[in-house]
């Protein structure tokens, strides 16, 4: 089985951190990954030996494509057979994390492309219907250099491809970051703690609508003339 090797499968986040960024709950996280009575866990290949556990950037994505597949209407065990089938076509550790996946719902039946699937069995869930949608605001690796070695998710917009927030496990530990610019401050990670991801877009401009006018210069106010029958119905 394929996988990358670099920052992308280090250990980064936590359950609870996991689910804030997938907007899911921390007990769907644990039932996923390690599973319950009632059912195996969706990503088998996880160790479900563990009391707690953090999840590597890879498997963060996996889980946020995951969670919109199935607010599009698949079971957890649809979604199990899925991943399982293409775990072991595409001889890779995470497929919900690779190219391929994505180009499924693209329609090209241009055997050249790198990544692209051109048979899904129809005995199995219609990934291909909702591929596009689940894998929105993520960033893959460039087909042209990385075919050979696998074509990976490496960045993740969590508020959308319009807000310029980003997640890159090679920058600030994972961490949600301005694009082109550091780490997120301290009430845009209270923001981020309170499952706002979109707030940390509105704090920022309103931090520079603040700035603009802290350097603006000073409007001096002429004075207000006070009517003095109004002044005397007013007065105590």
């Amino acid at each position: 089985m394929r996988s990358p090797n670099d920052a992308r499968t280090t250990s980064l986040y936590t359950t609870a951190e996991a689910a804030r960024l997938a907007e899911t709950t921390t007990a769907t996280v644990v039932r996923w990954f390690r599973g319950h009575r009632a059912a195996p866990p969706l990503f088998a290949d996880r160790r479900p030996d563990q009391a707690t556990f953090h999840l590597s950037f890879l498997e963060l994505v996996e889980l946020i494509v995951a969670r919109r597949l199935r607010a599009c209407g698949l079971s957890v065990e649809q979604l199990r057979q899925s991943r399982e089938f293409a775990r072991e076509r595409w001889g890779v550790e995470h497929p919900f994390a690779e190219l391929r996946l994505n180009t499924l719902g693209c329609g090209d039946s241009n055997a050249s492309s790198p990544g692209h699937d051109d048979e899904w069995p129809t005995s199995l869930p219609p990934l291909p219907k909702f591929a596009e949608l689940a894998t929105r605001a993520i960033e893959y690796d460039d087909c042209a250099q990385n075919a050979a070695a696998g074509t990976w998710a490496r960045r993740l917009f969590p508020a959308g491809d319009s807000a310029p927030l980003m997640i890159d496990p090679r920058f600030a530990g994972g961490a949600v970051t301005f694009l082109n610019r550091g780490p997120p401050a301290r009430n845009h990670r209270q923001a981020l703690a309170r499952r706002r991801i979109d707030r940390l877009h509105r704090l920022r401009l309103r931090s520079r609508r603040i700035r603009r006018r802290s350097s603006a210069p000073l409007r001096t106010r002429a004075p207000t003339t006070v009517i003095p029958a109004l002044a005397a119905g007013i007065s105590p």
